[in-house]
């Protein structure tokens, strides 16, 4: 894959999209699925403060 067809994506540095173009498949899918429990962590704190009604980090009311 050619890192011109990803030129026309606006707000992307094009040095990262070359960081991920440029890795193996198995880099790729590694990255991915980092990412993907990174925000499946991020997801489940979030739905936990909201249905406490605390921010669990500063133990602040949300409303």
């Amino acid at each position: 894959m050619a890192i011109k067809e990803y030129g026309d994506w606006r707000g992307v540095p094009t040095s990262l999209l070359r960081l991920l173009v440029n890795r193996t498949r198995d880099q790729r899918r590694l990255i991915a699925t980092a990412m993907e429990g990174l925000l499946c962590i991020i997801a489940v704190w979030i739905a936990y403060s909201l249905r406490l009604g605390t921010i669990a980090a500063e133990n602040r009311p949300v409303a």
